[in-house]
């Protein structure tokens, strides 16, 4: 996992803050997850499933955006 831009609430399109339903105390943080087993290929399910189990363990804001339901 790498921190990409990490962007103060101010920052981002009015659309997206409207969106995400930030306020002005929170940031939005951009992050790169690289899911690579090293004996086989990951289904697109299993893959979303593991993206939204790292989402929920670290995501604090208003507004959940999970792939897999």
């Amino acid at each position: 996992m790498e921190i990409r831009p990490v962007t103060p609430a101010s920052g981002p399109p009015a659309a997206a803050v409207e969106r995400l339903r930030l306020t002005g105390d929170q940031v939005n943080v951009l992050l790169r997850l690289v899911l690579q087993p090293l004996d086989r290929t990951l289904t697109d399910e299993e893959a979303n499933v593991l993206r939204d189990r790292v989402y929920l363990a670290l995501h604090r804001g208003r507004v959940l955006e999970l792939i897999a339901g």
